[in-house]
């Protein structure tokens, strides 16, 4: 499906970790502290992660599918959720949310994050009425995509998508929807497969964005 890039958009998509808080080092880093408190090495775990899958995948790498790798995810979850509790917010996003609002526009995630944790996670921010949807699940962010659109009727030309990675670029582009770089947390520029419709720096950039092709109202212009 070809678009017209941002031609008649009615509805946003955020990835989470990257996106709207500053966790991916986080939860990386989580993987060796708390498989340290269980006796592994950095190697093992090293070659866990290597070998992919979400959190529950890479447990039983590290352990089997045995009540260990059970105990290393509920110590993990409590290790990430602390953590994500202390971690910043990507600035604007408060501000992005207000005008999400009072434009109606509907708004959801869709993260790699195993979904009843993503739910935990997202409920503990304080933030589970903040969305109209959360979806997650490790690779099933295309179908999370879909789902929305055919749930909600709404073309994909008409879903913006804003992610951090790759994956999101690539789920984006194959259910043919537009996708911008959110890149408040990265050193560098990423380099995706194919040029993004956009990148920004913050939620702030992202809310100007969507003014400028008019999902959000404008700003009302002080006196």
């Amino acid at each position: 499906m070809t678009c017209a890039p941002f031609s008649a958009l009615s509805a946003v998509v955020l990835d989470f970790d990257g996106t709207i808080v500053d966790s991916n080092t986080l939860k990386r880093a989580g993987f060796f502290a708390v498989a340290a408190t269980f006796g592994l090495t950095e190697k093992a775990v090293q070659s866990a992660l290597e070998r992919g899958g979400d959190r529950y995948a890479i447990a039983a790498h590290m352990f089997g599918e045995n009540a260990r790798a059970s105990q290393f995810c509920a110590a993990y979850k409590t290790h990430c959720e602390a953590g994500i509790l202390r971690t910043a917010r990507t600035p604007g996003f408060s501000e992005f949310l207000d005008a999400i609002r009072q434009n109606r526009v509907p708004v959801f995630i869709v993260s790699a994050t195993p979904h009843d944790d993503l739910l935990g996670t997202v409920s503990l921010l304080g933030l589970s009425d903040a969305f109209d949807g959360v979806y997650g699940g490790h690779g099933r962010k295309r179908d999370n995509l879909r789902r929305i659109c055919e749930d909600r009727r709404i073309s994909p030309c008409d879903v913006i998508v804003v992610g951090d990675n790759i994956e999101d670029l690539e789920a984006a582009r194959d259910e043919g929807c537009p996708f911008v770089a959110m890149e408040a947390w990265k050193a560098d520029a990423m380099k995706y497969s194919a040029p993004p419709t956009g990148r920004v720096a913050d939620f702030y950039e992202l809310a100007d964005l969507l003014r400028h092709v008019g999902l959000l109202n404008a700003r009302p212009e002080t006196v």
